[in-house]
């Protein structure tokens, strides 16, 4: 059974995020012989419809997790704060951590 999703609105009741790193993004004209970006690229890229591509890469300068990703708060709180302003409803943060191997898992 399909659902119009326009339907759903205004019915949730709060908003579960997920947040890991933070990454720069850039929208332009396709580049030939990119490839589809993979997780764990430093640069990624991926073609859009009608000849456009995004591509993404990490922000030099930030302390890095285990698999290179940037350790900045500051865009966890940014996230939060721009959820909250647009949609005021709870926010629950349901994944947000680092990859640190020299840490023990407790």
């Amino acid at each position: 059974m399909r659902v119009d999703v326009r339907a759903l609105k205004g019915t949730a009741t709060a908003i579960g995020a997920n947040h890991y790193f933070r990454e720069m993004c850039y929208v332009g004209w396709r580049r030939e012989n990119a490839d589809i970006f993979m997780p764990g690229d430093t640069e990624k890229y991926m073609h859009l419809p009608f000849g456009l591509s995004v591509s993404t890469r990490f922000i030099d300068g930030f302390e890095k997790t285990d698999m290179g990703w940037d350790v900045t708060p500051s865009s966890l709180d940014r996230m939060l704060r721009l959820l909250w302003e647009r949609y005021r409803a709870p926010i629950l943060v349901t994944e947000s951590g680092i990859a640190d191997g020299a840490q023990p898992d407790d």
